[in-house]
């Protein structure tokens, strides 16, 4: 009888640990050895949003007046070989995908990320200024499969931290501010291109991705396994 009650005991103290401190164990305070703690809601929105909404509006800054600036001088190049000029970041994104899928390990997503995002910025700068064909053939076979990398790392590193309590919200997140990128992309390149040249979209996402760059070393970090009732 008096074990009976006993169970029934512990029975309630393992549900009363599980309801307010977590998963798994009871170690200080209730609280599992690996328990993700959720970071702050709204930073992690607005972090998160910045870096996605960056990173589009950048690399979607130097599409739609591609054409026109390597028609135009000094590369003055004909339509056909500026079609195959635009084509080049597409066929290194499949290029890309068999080193994708062997160095984005969920270590390494952050280091793989700021390198890539370091070489996108210098093959965006070099199309900018580049007067100089195969110069820019270069550039642009960097920009297609450091661009292809670093998307996956990024979308990795978001979705590697998503419970599967809140995948669906930092999908639609993500979604979200992507689409803000890519509509924004277009008017800001307009304005660029009317304002100032048909260089400075690619100035403009330079400076973009190096704001990027700083963003991105402020999303939280994960480490453990994460609980489905917990983190973000």
């Amino acid at each position: 009888m008096i074990e009976g009650k006993t169970n029934h005991h512990k029975i309630e103290n393992q549900e009363y640990y599980e309801a307010v401190g977590g998963a798994g164990g009871k170690g200080d305070g209730g609280r599992g050895e690996n328990q993700l703690v959720a970071p702050n809601q709204l930073g992690y929105i607005i972090t998160i949003g910045v870096v996605i909404l960056t990173f589009q509006l950048a690399n979607n800054l130097v599409r739609p007046y591609f054409t026109e600036y390597v028609t135009a001088e000094p590369l003055n190049v004909d339509l056909f070989t500026g079609s195959l000029l635009f084509l080049i970041p597409s066929v290194m994104v499949i290029a890309a995908l068999p080193y994708i899928r062997q160095a984005c390990r969920p270590e390494r997503l952050q280091t793989i990320y700021l390198a890539s995002l370091s070489l996108l910025i210098v093959s965006l700068g070099l199309q900018g200024l580049s007067s100089n064909l195969p110069l820019l053939i270069l550039a642009r076979i960097v920009y297609g499969f450091f661009l292809a990398v670093t998307q996956a790392a990024l979308e990795l590193q978001i979705f590697n931290q998503s419970t599967a309590k809140h995948l669906h919200f930092n999908y639609s997140l993500a979604i979200s501010f992507a689409n803000i990128g890519h509509l924004g992309a277009p008017l800001l390149a307009s304005w660029l291109v009317n304002t100032h040249s048909l260089a400075s979209p690619f100035i403009a996402a330079t400076i973009i991705c190096c704001l990027n760059l700083l963003f991105f070393r402020y999303v939280p970090k994960t480490g453990g396994r994460r609980q489905a009732a917990e983190g973000f």
